[in-house]
C-alpha cells in the first residue's frame, strides 16, 4: 500500500483580489462561522491532520486570506505552544515560504491566518514537467526551509504536498503545523501524531512513543525519537526530490514497519532505468540521505550549492538571484534588481563559457583522430568512453566559474584575495584538461590504453569554490604572479605525461622545472615540482630518486605551509617505499598523510580515500585483514559519494577488497567484488580495455580457488585475448594472464597444457621487469610444483629456491609469501631422504601458513609433515594428528585431496608388523606349549 498524505490546506484555483470589496459568501455550509478573529469567513477549503482551513477576507486591507484553525485539545499549555510557533512563523518573511499574517484565538482554538495562494500542489505540478523545471522549483522551496532553519524553525513534515507553486511560478512552503523552534521548549511527549487521511499507519499500541510526521519522509532521527534539526528536513527534502524526479521514493515498504527498517537500515534503492535523475544531482541525495545525520550536508544552503552545480544550468543561477534563493542563503536577502541580476547572470555565465576552447569539436576531432592513428582496433572506443568524463569536468568548470563570477556579489568572505585564488585554482583545472588533450591528440599506442583513465582523472574543481581551501592556497601576486601560473600550467602538461605512460619525457621536463621553480623562490611551486618529478621517476621505478625528490617537496611543502602538499607528498612516498616492500616505513609515511587530511577536515575527501587506500595495502601485506577491509571500504564509500557508483577509481576499490577477501580464503565475497568491479570497467572502459582484463584476471582466480575450474579457464582466455590484442605478447599483464591461465589448467589437473604456459609466463616477467622482481615469484611456485609432480627434482629445487630468495627479499624471511616456496624446497628434501632439512623447511612453512590463517595451504604441508615423521617411533603420533588435521581441513574445503589423506591414515593406523626374530621366538614358545 502506499502511504496517504495530507489534503491540501489552502490551495485554490480561483484569482485572488487585493483591495476589492468584500465578495459574496458560500452559504451552503450551514456551520460555516460568520467571523474567525476580524476575518470575514468565505468558505471552508477543507480539513486536515492538524485543523481546518477556510478561505477568509480581511476587510481592512481588501484582500483574501487562509485562515487555519488548529485542533488544540492539550489545553492552555498546547494552546500557547501553538501560539509562539505561530507567532515565529509570522516573523519570517521569505519569498519562497507562505507568508503569516495574524495569530489569534476562534473558540478556544488558535488561529493562524496567512497568505492566500493561486496554484496547484508540488506534487501535482511536477508531473510532466522537465528535469529543469523541477530542480528549479525545488531550490526555490530549499531555499524556504534554509530561511526557517536561520529564524530557529524546523517543519519536521517537509513533503511535496507542503510546497505550492503559484501561478506566478513562485514556489512557496507551507503548513509549519508541525515545526519546533528555538522559541519553544519542546518535551517530547508532545511528538503526539502521525497525519493520515484515510488509513492507519500502524497499531499505535505498538509503538514505544507515537512519533510526527509523514512515514515516507520521516528522517531516521524522527522514528527513533532522537533529536531533530535542519538536517531532519534536509533528508525529507531529498526524499521528495528523488521522487520527483525518479517517480519513486528511495525507500519502500509496505507497512510502517518495513519502512521504518528500510530507512534505519540505509536500504536505499538504486533510480530506475530511464529515471531522469543525473549522476551529480543523485550524488548530492545520497549524502542527504545519509542515516548519521553527522554525515549529511552541513545544511540546506550547502545542498543547494552542490544541486546548483550541475552541468549546464545557466538558467538556474538567474532564477537564484531573480528570486533571491542563493543570495538570501549566503547572506541574508539582498536587493538586485531583476536587469541588473540578468547582466550579472550573462556575464558569469560567459565567465564559464571560457572552458568551451580546450574542448571545442576541433580539438575533439583531433583526440579521436589521434588515438584511431595509434590504435586503430581500439582508439574509437577509447574516445567515445573518455569523452563523458570529459564532458562531465567541463560542465562542472563552467558551472564552479559563473559561481565564483556570483559569489563575491552575495558572500561578504569572497575577497578580492579569495577570488583570485579562487580563478588560480581554477585556471590549473583547466590547464588539466588542455595538458590531457595535448597528450591524447598525440598518443601512441600505450597512450591509447590509459585514454579513459586519464579523463576519469581530471581534477575535481570543488575545492575551488571552498572558501577555507581557498584561504590555506599560497598568495602568488605581483611579478611572479604570470611566471608563476606559467610554471604551474606546466607542470600539469607534465603530468598528463605521466597518465598517459610517457614517463621518460615527462620526468627530463619535470627537471627543468625544479631549477625554474627554485629561481622563483615560491617555496610551494618548488615543492610541486619535486612531487611531479618525483612521481615520474617511480613510475620508471628509479625508486631511490623518487624517494629523494619526493622528501625535499616535502620538506618544501612543510616549510611554506602548505598542509595538502605534505599529504600528497606522503602519501606518494608510502607508495613508493611500499613498491620496495617496506611496509614499516609506507606505514609511517601513510599515517603522516592521513594526520594531515584529518588534520584539513578532509578526511572523507577524494585525497582522504587515496591516503586508506595506501594504508590499506600496507594492512593487507602485513596479513592485518580487518584493518584492511574497514579502510578498503571507507575510500570505497567515498569515492562512491563524489563519484558516483559507476567510475574505475570506485572499481578499483571494488577490486582491492576482492583480493583481501581472496587473501582470507572468503572465495564467495571476492568473486562478488570482482564481479562488480568488472561490470563497472565493462560500462566505463570498453569491453576489450586492457583494465577489463584486469578484472577477468582477478575474477578467474576467485573462481577458480572456488572450485570452478573451467569458469575460470574461460575468464582466463578472454583476459589473455584482451591483452594480446591491446599490449602485445610481451608485457607483464600478459604474463600475469598467462600465470592464471595455467593455475586454471592444473586446478583441472591438465599439467601438460599449464607448463609452457607457466614457463612464458616466467619468460616474460625476466624479460620485462628483472629476473628478480617479486611478481616472479608466485609463477615460479606454480613452475617448481609441476616439475616436483613430475619428478624432475632438480629443476623444482631450483625453482622453488629462486622463488624463495625473491619472496624473502621483497618481504622478509617471516612473510607467508615465502611459505609456499619454503614447503616446496621441504618436500623435494622429503622425497630425497633428507630429513633434518626436510622437517626444518615444513615446520617453517606450517607457521607461516597457520599465522597467515590459510587453512587449506597448511593442510597440505601438515600432510606432508606426516608423511615424513611416520617412520619414527617417537614421532609417529604427532604424524597421526597432522595427517587426520589436514584431512578435516581439506574435508571441510571440498578438497579432493582430504580422500588421499584418509586413506593413508587408514593403512597407517594398522598396527605395524612384528619383527622377524620376534615372530620366531612367539612361534618357539607356542611348538613348546604343545609338547606338553
Amino acid at each position: 500500500m502506499d502511504f496517504e498524505e495530507d489534503e491540501p490546506t489552502h490551495v485554490s484555483a480561483e484569482t485572488p483580489s487585493t483591495g476589492e470589496t468584500r465578495p459574496s459568501r458560500d452559504e451552503s455550509d450551514a456551520d460555516l462561522p460568520l467571523y474567525i478573529g476580524r476575518f470575514y469567513i468565505l468558505k471552508r477549503l477543507g480539513a486536515g491532520g492538524m485543523g481546518q482551513v477556510f478561505v477568509g477576507f480581511d476587510e481592512d486591507l481588501g484582500r483574501r486570506v487562509a485562515i487555519k484553525v488548529l485542533h488544540g485539545g492539550g489545553g492552555p499549555a498546547e494552546h500557547d505552544r501553538m501560539r509562539r510557533e505561530a507567532q515565529a512563523l509570522a516573523q519570517l518573511s521569505h519569498p519562497n515560504v507562505v507568508q503569516v499574517y495574524e495569530v489569534g484565538e476562534h473558540d478556544g482554538s488558535v488561529f493562524v491566518a496567512m497568505e492566500y495562494v493561486q496554484g496547484e500542489l508540488l506534487r501535482a505540478w511536477a508531473k510532466g514537467r522537465r528535469r529543469r523545471e523541477i530542480l528549479e522549483a525545488f531550490q526555490q522551496a530549499g531555499a524556504g526551509l534554509a530561511a526557517a532553519h536561520r529564524a530557529g524553525l524546523v517543519h519536521r513534515d517537509f513533503k511535496p504536498s507542503n510546497v505550492i507553486v503559484g501561478r506566478d511560478g513562485r514556489v512557496r512552503v507551507m503548513d509549519f503545523g508541525l515545526a519546533s523552534g528555538a522559541l519553544t521548549a519542546r518535551d517530547p511527549k508532545e511528538h503526539t501524531v502521525v497525519r493520515a487521511t484515510r488509513s492507519v499507519l500502524w497499531d499505535e499500541h505498538a509503538q514505544a512513543g507515537p512519533v510526527m510526521g509523514t512515514p515516507g519522509y520521516m528522517a531516521p532521527e524522527q522514528w527513533m525519537r532522537a533529536p531533530i534539526d535542519a538536517r531532519t528536513d534536509q533528508f525529507a527534502f531529498c526524499v521528495a526530490l528523488w521522487e520527483a524526479m525518479c517517480g519513486e521514493k528511495p525507500f519502500v515498504g509496505r507497512t510502517a514497519k518495513t519502512l521504518q527498517i528500510s530507512i534505519l537500515g540505509g536500504q536505499r534503492r538504486e533510480p530506475p532505468k530511464g529515471s531522469r535523475m543525473p549522476g551529480w544531482v543523485r550524488r548530492a541525495l545520497v549524502r542527504g540521505l545519509a542515516k548519521d545525520p553527522a554525515q549529511r550536508w552541513p545544511g540546506m544552503p550547502e545542498l543547494l550549492a552542490e544541486l546548483a552545480a550541475g552541468p549546464k544550468r545557466r538558467w538556474l543561477w538567474i532564477a537564484a538571484v531573480v528570486q533571491l534563493a542563493i543570495a538570501a542563503i549566503v547572506v541574508g536577502v539582498v536587493v538586485v534588481r531583476r536587469s541588473e541580476a540578468r547582466a550579472l547572470a550573462d556575464r558569469c555565465h560567459a565567465a564559464g563559457r571560457e572552458i568551451t576552447a580546450a574542448w571545442e569539436p576541433g580539438v575533439q576531432s583531433r583526440v579521436r583522430a589521434g588515438l584511431i592513428a595509434a590504435a586503430p582496433e581500439f582508439g574509437a572506443t577509447a574516445f567515445e568512453h573518455a569523452r563523458p568524463f570529459v564532458d562531465d569536468f567541463v560542465a562542472a568548470w563552467a558551472d564552479a566559474r559563473a559561481r565564483a563570477c556570483m559569489l563575491p556579489n552575495f558572500d561578504p568572505r569572497w575577497t578580492p584575495a579569495v577570488v583570485g585564488r579562487a580563478e588560480a585554482c581554477l585556471a590549473a583545472a583547466r590547464w588539466s584538461l588542455e595538458g590531457a588533450a595535448l597528450a591524447l591528440a598525440e598518443a601512441d599506442a600505450g597512450v591509447v590504453q590509459r585514454a579513459v583513465q586519464l579523463a576519469a582523472e581530471l581534477p575535481a574543481v570543488a575545492p575551488c569554490l571552498d572558501v577555507g581551501y581557498l584561504s590555506r592556497r599560497p598568495d602568488v601576486s605581483g611579478v611572479a604572479a604570470d611566471e608563476a601560473a606559467r610554471l604551474q600550467k606546466s607542470l600539469h602538461a607534465v603530468r598528463s605525461l605521466q597518465a598517459v605512460g610517457r614517463a621518460e619525457a615527462g620526468l627530463e621536463q619535470a627537471k627543468k622545472l625544479i631549477g625554474e621553480a627554485d629561481a622563483l623562490a615560491v617555496k610551494a611551486l618548488a615543492a610541486e615540482a619535486r612531487m611531479a618529478a618525483g612521481s615520474l621517476a617511480a613510475s620508471r621505478a628509479a625508486w631511490g630518486e623518487a624517494e629523494a625528490l619526493l622528501e625535499d617537496g616535502l620538506m618544501l611543502a612543510a616549510e611554506a605551509g602548505e598542509e595538502a602538499l605534505v599529504a600528497d607528498a606522503a602519501t606518494m612516498l608510502a607508495e613508493v617505499v611500499v613498491g620496495q616492500g617496506r611496509l614499516a616505513d609506507g606505514q609511517r609515511w601513510g599515517r603522516l598523510a592521513w594526520a594531515k587530511v584529518t588534520a584539513q577536515g578532509e578526511a572523507a575527501t577524494l585525497r582522504g580515500a587515496r591516503v586508506l587506500d595506501q594504508l590499506a595495502r600496507v594492512d593487507a601485506a602485513q596479513q592485518e585483514h580487518e584493518r584492511a577491509l574497514d579502510r578498503f571500504t571507507r575510500a570505497l564509500e567515498i569515492r562512491t559519494q563524489f563519484l558516483g557508483p559507476v567510475h574505475p577509481d570506485v572499481a578499483r576499490s571494488l577490486a582491492s577488497l576482492g583480493e583481501v577477501h581472496l587473501a582470507r580464503g572468503q572465495h564467495a565475497e571476492a568473486r562478488q567484488r570482482f564481479e562488480r568491479s568488472l561490470e563497472i570497467r565493462e560500462r566505463t572502459l570498453g569491453a576489450d580495455h586492457p583494465e577489463v582484463a584486469s578484472a577477468l584476471t582477478s575474477l578467474a582466480g576467485a573462481i577458480r580457488r572456488g572450485g570452478d575450474a573451467e569458469t575460470a579457464e574461460r575468464l582466463s582466455l578472454r583476459a589473455l585475448a584482451i591483452r594480446e590484442r591491446t599490449l602485445g605478447t610481451r608485457h607483464p599483464d600478459v604474463a600475469a594472464a598467462l600465470a592464471e591461465l595455467g593455475a586454471a589448467y592444473l586446478a583441472r589437473g591438465e599439467r601438460a597444457r599449464a607448463e609452457p604456459l607457466l614457463e612464458r609466463s616466467l619468460a616474460i616477467y625476466a624479460e620485462v621487469l628483472g629476473l628478480d622482481h617479486p611478481q616472479l615469484a608466485e609463477p615460479l611456485t606454480e613452475l617448481a610444483d609441476l616439475y616436483l609432480h613430475r619428478q624432475a627434482l632438480d629443476q623444482a629445487k631450483k625453482a622453488y629456491a629462486r622463488a624463495l630468495a625473491i619472496a624473502e627479499k621483497a618481504h622478509g624471511k617471516d612473510d607467508v609469501a615465502c611459505a609456499a616456496p619454503q614447503a616446496g624446497l621441504g618436500e623435494v628434501a622429503r622425497r630425497r631422504g633428507r630429513e633434518v632439512e626436510a622437517q626444518r623447511r615444513l615446520e617453517k612453512a606450517l607457521a607461516l601458513f597457520d599465522a597467515a590463517a590459510r587453512p587449506t595451504a597448511a593442510a597440505r604441508v601438515r600432510f606432508s609433515l606426516a608423511q615424513l615423521l611416520l617412520g619414527g617411533k617417537k614421532t609417529r603420533p604427532r604424524a597421526l594428528e597432522l595427517a587426520r588435521e589436514a584431512a578435516a581441513a581439506l574435508r571441510a574445503a571440498e578438497e579432493p585431496l582430504a580422500g588421499e589423506i584418509e586413506a593413508w591414515l587408514a593403512r597407517a593406523e594398522e598396527p605395524p608388523p612384528a619383527p622377524a626374530k620376534q615372530r620366531k621366538k612367539k612361534a618357539a614358545a607356542k611348538k613348546k606349549k604343545k609338547k606338553r
